[in-house]
């Protein structure tokens, strides 16, 4: 019998790693569901656009695998994976594959400025002892 979690190395990642881990999981599932969104809107169209619904599956395609593989070590991805979920739902018609009829009532109501911001605050895990 082959042991294979003998052959795992431990890593170590901080608080501030691990949150920053868990917000790109969950900003890659909200655009994974954006698209799902986007989708269904299409398809319910008079005229649906084959292609266009085509193109969406092929991104959301893109995003669930890059969800998939993400792992806690890889902070240039979680960053790149931050960053591009808060633009996507901040201005989702913005991208041209997302233009159109479809997309514009589809996903309706702001997503919170902050919801994917940058780096987490300085002061977002100090403790009682932090100083001021």
């Amino acid at each position: 019998m082959v042991n294979v979690l003998a052959e795992l190395r431990p890593i170590a990642w901080s608080v501030r790693d691990a949150v920053a881990y868990e917000v790109a999981l969950e900003g890659a599932g909200q655009v994974i569901g954006l698209y799902a969104e986007l989708m269904a809107a299409e398809e319910a169209a008079d005229e649906p656009d084959e292609d266009a619904i085509g193109r969406l599956r092929a991104r959301q395609e893109i995003w669930a695998a890059r969800r998939r593989e993400l792992r806690p070590q890889h902070a240039d991805e979680i960053a790149a994976i931050r960053s591009e979920a808060e633009d996507l739902l901040a201005e989702p018609a913005a991208e041209d594959a997302l233009a159109g009829p479809a997309a514009e009532d589809a996903f309706a109501g702001p997503v919170g400025e902050d919801a994917f911001a940058g780096p987490v605050g300085e002061d977002a895990f100090a403790g009682p002892d932090a100083e001021d």
